[in-house]
């Protein structure tokens, strides 16, 4: 029979492989648009997106063969935090455990974000999101600026929402949660949910010019916040929810999100 099948296939000019092949897989990356945070007291200090908790789940949906999209807010280029690209006075990377994926981060980050095409979000929107399995949003202390507020993001979340499409956050990513509250209804109360946590912050460099936190936040919000030990991998699932709470689950959080699209 499976002869018989195939002879047909290749009567009719169609390959086998083209029929086994399984639909390639497409999760839209937004990161925040801007390089800057706006502290209490209406000061800006300099930030952007955190290299490690791009680079980490970029290569991992890229080597499994997963198409990404990269997007901002408004289509401009994004900036990283210079911390998370900082290196010593004897050419140790601060923030990496090795420089050779220091180096690689930094490749990725040149060819991708500084030269490779960067879409608007709102644009996307426009267009329409069904062309996306899933929806991941890295983190950094910029998010706190605009991902939190912005509607173009609140619209690409409920939608993601309403279809049950895997979402994924980590760090102070699920602060674009937040986008999508409108008046006392927030569609992921309720849901169990991790981000950079309050004790973290207070050793990070610039929690002390934060209005607000993730957790603090979140928690107001409705969600139900789980606190991993700190600087520790923690990720949450909770229905298409993914969070992690901080750098060091962003291999983690990949690896479950790259999971559910395995099983869409």
């Amino acid at each position: 029979m499976k002869k018989l099948i195939l002879t047909t296939l290749t009567m009719l000019g169609i390959s086998s492989a083209a029929v086994a092949a399984p639909p390639v897989k497409t999760v839209l990356f937004v990161l925040t648009g801007v390089d800057y945070i706006t502290s209490w007291s209406g000061t800006r200090h300099k930030t952007g997106y955190w290299l490690e908790e791009f680079s980490v789940p970029y290569q991992i949906m890229a080597g499994s063969g997963v198409q990404v999209t990269i997007a901002t807010p408004n289509g401009n280029r994004p900036a990283a935090d210079p911390s998370s690209i900082a290196i010593d006075k004897t050419g140790k990377p601060v923030y990496w455990e090795s420089r050779e994926k220091y180096l690689e981060a930094m490749k990725l980050k040149s060819t991708v974000l500084d030269h490779g095409p960067i879409y608007s979000l709102s644009r996307l929107n426009k267009n329409g999101l069904d062309n996306f399995d899933a929806i991941f949003f890295p983190g950094g202390h910029a998010p706190m600026e605009d991902l939190a507020v912005n509607p173009d993001v609140g619209k690409a979340l409920r939608y993601f929402h309403q279809k049950g499409k895997p979402t994924a956050l980590v760090c102070h990513g699920p602060i674009a949660l937040l986008s999508t509250v409108d008046g006392k209804s927030f569609p992921y109360h309720g849901y169990r949910v991790t981000a950079f946590s309050n004790s973290e912050e207070k050793g990070s460099e610039l929690g002390k010019y934060l209005i607000t936190t993730p957790e603090t936040a979140l928690r107001a919000a409705g969600a139900v916040y789980v606190k991993g030990p700190d600087w520790s991998s923690n990720i949450v699932e909770d229905r298409e929810l993914i969070t992690g709470q901080n750098p060091a689950s962003s291999k983690a959080i990949a690896e479950a999100l790259l999971r559910r699209l395995s099983h869409e």
